[in-house]
């Protein structure tokens, strides 16, 4: 959607790179095949190919113990794009930003990136 121009800003939660890093993150034993074999992936979903013409302010928001996309692939993914700030949440997996302990943390990343400079309304959130 951003790549097609809707949209003014974006947000990004454990987002990762590409579902080649991924497949390769998670097995491995897989990388040779990729190699060989691109066609065996399907859907490439290659956001760090696309991140880098992107000119829309983004927002990256991780967890250092996400136990499904590598905390890595968010930190990369934010540096590629241009115009983005990453958010760290030390301790926090991928499952869990909401509705636990990291809440009130990403509640506040979000208001901030919507609503800069104070701007937030008092019954929003």
């Amino acid at each position: 959607m951003a790549t097609r121009g809707f949209g003014s800003k974006m947000m990004l939660l454990s987002s990762f790179t590409s579902v080649n890093d991924m497949a390769k993150a998670a097995f491995p034993i897989i990388t040779p095949a990729l190699k060989v074999c691109p066609w065996l992936l399907k859907d490439k979903f290659d956001s760090s190919s696309k991140a880098k013409d992107l000119t829309l302010h983004t927002k990256v928001i991780h967890g250092t113990a996400d136990e499904i996309v590598p905390f890595a692939q968010g930190k990369e993914l934010a540096k590629i794009l241009p115009r983005s700030e990453f958010v760290s949440l030390e301790g926090a997996g991928h499952n869990d930003l909401w509705a636990s302990a990291y809440e009130s943390q990403v509640l506040k990343a979000v208001r901030s990136f919507i609503f800069p400079r104070d701007e937030t309304p008092g019954v929003l959130i």
